[in-house]
């Protein structure tokens, strides 16, 4: 009888402590689903190609249990990247949804392709993501954008580095270390810029015409594999 008691003891004691148990876990449980945090979201629909700041930006509370990985809770983590897909107002803004690289058109810009005959020389470190200065080559040569201009993609020749597949574009370029690994001794034969209706219109100008220029782009500062007063140099080339 004394062992049978104890027996019974020994389980009733077991089964308090399971329930102790699963009363915590519920509870537990109750305490992480109140728990929120801030997660950052658009005040108001967002397009494709928008360049984020701060006002078009706020905070919403979010149960802590439905964090994402992708989501972000500061602020400053999204103010200057763009959306590469509309953003819906008041949705958790998430990470593959934006690029730092700036290679869609701003809500003002529009993405063109620059003539071949328009161009005199393009710098072969460029690619998508990069801003450049474009000059005019001609008799009073000069630096024809006040702005330096983002470039939207480029096709790369096939020499250098022996790639068959030399193209880059926005649906190439989710992440920088792709972009930098492109940076090879490859020529760049054609380039898409984002720009504004007024530059495409002053680059056009400027190419036309009997004495029309061609342009000189160029990556800016040190990253120009030439230096400016290269750059200069070549402008009075003929």
């Amino acid at each position: 009888m004394r062992i049978r008691r104890l027996v019974v003891s020994l389980i009733s004691a077991m089964a308090a402590a399971a329930l102790v148990y699963a009363v915590y876990v519920v509870l537990l449980r109750q305490v992480e689903l109140q728990e929120t945090v801030h997660v950052v979201v658009p005040r108001q629909f967002i397009t494709a190609g928008t360049v984020l700041t701060e006002q078009l930006l706020e905070h919403r509370k979010l149960a802590a249990a439905g964090l994402d990985e992708q989501m972000f809770t500061s602020l400053s983590d999204v103010v200057g990247k763009q959306a590469l897909v509309p953003l819906g107002a008041g949705e958790p803004v998430l990470a593959w949804k934006l690029t730092p690289l700036m290679l869609l058109p701003d809500a003002e810009e529009s993405s063109f392709e620059i003539p071949r005959e328009y161009i005199r020389s393009i710098s072969s470190g460029i690619r998508p993501g990069d801003r450049v200065r474009i000059y005019v080559s001609s008799e009073w040569g000069r630096r024809l954008l006040a702005e330096d201009v983002a470039v939207a993609s480029v096709k790369l020749s096939d020499s250098g580095s022996g790639g068959s597949d030399a193209s880059s574009s926005v649906q190439e370029a989710d992440n920088r270390r792709r972009l930098l690994a492109m940076r090879d001794g490859r020529q760049v034969e054609r380039i898409n810029l984002n720009l504004t209706e007024e530059q495409w219109l002053a680059i056009d100008r400027a190419c036309q015409g009997a004495e029309s220029g061609r342009l000189i782009i160029a990556l800016p500062g040190g990253q120009d594999p030439l230096d400016h007063l290269t750059v200069m140099e070549r402008l009075g080339e003929s």
